[in-house]
């Protein structure tokens, strides 16, 4: 279960970051936090490679993610605690040496 630490990390770059209350809360309340940590990235991965912001560009950033084997990286650098930009940094160091 995320902690408050990592749900305001989670609003960072969010259009609810400025309200007092995010609706999804209640609803992320019941995920892992690594499963929340994963979908930040994902995000974040996406505006990388600037896909849109839409269904279809969630769609392709998750099928990229799992296909070019960031999920993968994503499950070996993964410790509780870390927060997002830290561990897309971190991934994104492991698919770079893994092509060098």
């Amino acid at each position: 279960m995320p902690t408050k630490d990592i749900i305001l990390d989670m609003r960072e770059n969010c259009e609810c970051r400025n309200i007092k209350y995010c609706p999804l809360e209640k609803f992320v309340e019941r995920m892992s936090a690594r499963f929340f940590e994963q979908h930040k990235c994902i995000e974040v991965f996406k505006w990388d490679k600037q896909l849109p912001d839409n269904d279809e560009g969630w769609r392709k950033a998750y099928e990229i993610w799992a296909e070019k084997e960031y999920a993968k990286a994503f499950g070996e650098v993964y410790q509780d605690g870390m927060k997002h930009k830290e561990l897309i940094s971190e991934v994104y160091k492991r698919i770079s040496s893994a092509k060098s």
